[in-house]
């Protein structure tokens, strides 16, 4: 009985190996949206719109809640009184002492822009996961003496807002998905391109935040396929660092 029972745990044995090697090499490759979802488990443990946060950059107050709809709010206090900003579903408003304000379209537009831009970059990698992004993966990259995966992300113009013609490049890290480095280029004020180095990560509460060194790239958008090279061999401007302080997440 004991070399019948020695025989059949060696079978099972032999076929859980082979069941194991077989699902190793059957893997399904990873893609461009599944490495996106990833980062975003890794970001945000999975959830971020059940939390409100909250934090400092540059002397304003931004938050960020979507108990009903997403709200994003900026204030700040000068010389004219108490400010406060507001996106949401519905538009922009803008208040000054709890006064709403009369704005022209070119107003809401710019002050609407720079609201959601700071949100926008504090709490990536989540809005890869609006509609209009459209990823590609680009495969490995090295950058800093790590293999990173390579996305690009370009959006569509229903959805994709004033922006979408805008191209973005992320390098995620290819063990837990991070978010270590991004650039973008941009065709405003006669277009221009960005390269960011994550640093000082951090999560509170489940919400992953961190800062970034902020680099300037060559003025032309097309010149955005090379930023990656130009940083290896340290040819971009240090412009900025990005820093956000007084982090609240419930």
């Amino acid at each position: 009985m004991r070399i019948i029972s020695l025989f059949v745990f060696a079978v099972l044995a032999a076929t859980a190996c082979t069941t194991e090697s077989t699902n190793r090499d059957h893997k399904r490759p990873e893609t461009a949206q599944s490495i996106i979802d990833s980062a975003v488990f890794y970001a945000f443990d999975g959830d971020l719109k059940s939390r409100e946060l909250s934090f400092e950059f540059r002397g304003r107050n931004y938050s960020a809640a979507w108990n009903s709809g997403r709200v994003y709010t900026s204030t700040y206090i000068d010389s004219a009184g108490s400010h406060r900003r507001v996106l949401d579903d519905n538009g922009y408003r803008e208040f000054l002492n709890k006064a709403e304000l009369e704005l022209d379209v070119k107003q809401k537009s710019a002050r609407s822009a720079s609201v959601n831009s700071v949100l926008y970059f504090a709490l990536l990698p989540f809005h890869l996961l609006d509609g209009a992004v459209q990823p590609s993966l680009l495969g490995p990259d090295t950058l800093d003496g790590k293999v990173y995966h390579k996305i690009e992300v370009r959006f569509a113009q229903e959805g994709g807002g004033e922006d979408f013609e805008d191209v973005f490049y992320y390098w995620f890290d290819q063990t837990d998905y991070s978010l270590d480095f991004l650039a973008y280029s941009y065709f405003e004020d006669e277009g221009g391109t960005r390269f960011r180095k994550a640093e000082n990560r951090r999560k509170v509460n489940g919400v992953t935040f961190q800062d970034y060194l902020n680099f300037k790239g060559p003025s032309s958008p097309d010149s955005l396929k090379y930023i990656g090279e130009m940083y290896k061999a340290n040819e971009l401007e240090l412009l900025s660092e990005i820093k956000l302080s007084q982090l609240i997440v419930r």
